[in-house]
């Protein structure tokens, strides 16, 4: 029920950044990275050394690394628009979804500050960023939220600014969480405008996506952001057609492939999705670089992780932000 692709499972990383002045004419940014071995457990005990940088076949000046551990500012958005019902074929989708903020926000760090927004034609506020966790948990347990509230179209960027206002300004490790099926359909503003901003600010963004039932444009969109910003997706696979059901390929075929059953799989995926979120957020390395001189607008860039030799270390699974931003 749970897709693991390793490179987007394990990451968590965002791009923060600063202006040093070590040097008059050196330039430096700093990435929040995450290095886990196959298991998917965090490797600790890295230095700068064991890091390789490059941008366009040139190497760049690894300056420093160091871990992070703590509490932080985590925005956490919620799809309340009709595709998330299940209503239709008999699914589970709103329950799920619901059960995954609550989860989530259950297990945060105490000490992280979190907020809930939910979202459908427009995006609505249940509680402010706080340690206070009673009123986000007691929207999700309340009448409020059930099945027949779930309706409207679906304004998913128009949630992802809301959530950077909120983080405004950024700080590191901040992190936007959204619970959806990715679906956009009713936002003024456009994909490159959210995901410049989304860019821009640092804030890592993740997502765990229910599946969809027709194509959704926002779909690859948000997840091109998810991974642009160093944050990753969890997709819930739809339940296996029940026996019985027709074997044509017509509509209703179609929503039952897609349609999510709550039972043990998804309980379990569930639990193992809400471990990997909090633990990414809150721990990462930040590593700071020397820009390139000529850097002017953003660049791709690759990354390493070698041994005491050099060598590329094949255990390890390391990610990082898609794009070198200029520092002015």
């Amino acid at each position: 029920m749970l897709s693991t692709r390793p490179t987007i499972l394990v990451t968590a990383l965002g791009l923060f950044l600063s202006l040093n002045a070590r040097a008059a004419d050196t330039r430096q940014i700093t990435v929040t990275i995450n290095a886990v071995d196959q298991r998917g457990i965090p490797i600790e005990g890295l230095r700068s050394k064991n890091f390789k940088a490059k941008s366009h076949r040139h190497n760049l000046q690894v300056v420093s690394l160091t871990f992070a551990d703590g509490p932080r500012r985590i925005v956490v958005l919620l799809d309340t628009s009709g595709s998330m019902s299940g209503a239709e074929m008999g699914g589970d989708e709103w329950e799920v979804a619901r059960d995954e903020a609550r989860e989530f926000i259950t297990a945060a760090s105490p000490e992280a500050r979190l907020s809930l927004l939910t979202f459908s034609d427009k995006v609505e506020e249940r509680s402010t960023l706080s340690v206070d966790r009673h009123r986000a948990l007691e929207w999700l347990g309340s009448s409020a939220s059930n099945r027949t509230s779930v309706k409207g179209h679906t304004s998913l960027y128009e949630a992802i600014l809301a959530g950077l206002k909120e983080l405004d300004p950024p700080q590191p490790g901040d992190a936007i969480f959204a619970v959806t099926d990715g679906g956009e359909n009713s936002s003024k503003a456009r994909f490159e405008k959210v995901a410049n901003l989304v860019r821009a600010s640092g804030v890592r963004l993740f997502t765990f996506l229910l599946p969809e039932d027709i194509p959704f444009e926002g779909r690859e969109n948000l997840l091109e952001m998810v991974r642009e910003s160093g944050g990753f997706e969890v997709e819930l696979y739809p339940s296996p057609i029940p026996v019985g059901a027709p074997a044509a390929v017509d509509r209703r075929t179609e929503m039952l492939a897609h349609r999510v059953i709550y039972d043990d799989r998804v309980k379990s995926a569930i639990h193992a999705s809400v471990y990997a979120f909090n633990r990414q957020i809150t721990s990462f390395y930040l590593l700071t670089l020397n820009l390139p001189d000529n850097l002017t607008k953003p660049r791709d860039w690759s990354l390493e992780l070698v041994d005491q030799r050099g060598h590329n270390r094949k255990d390890a699974i390391l990610t990082y932000p898609g794009h070198l931003i200029p520092v002015r």
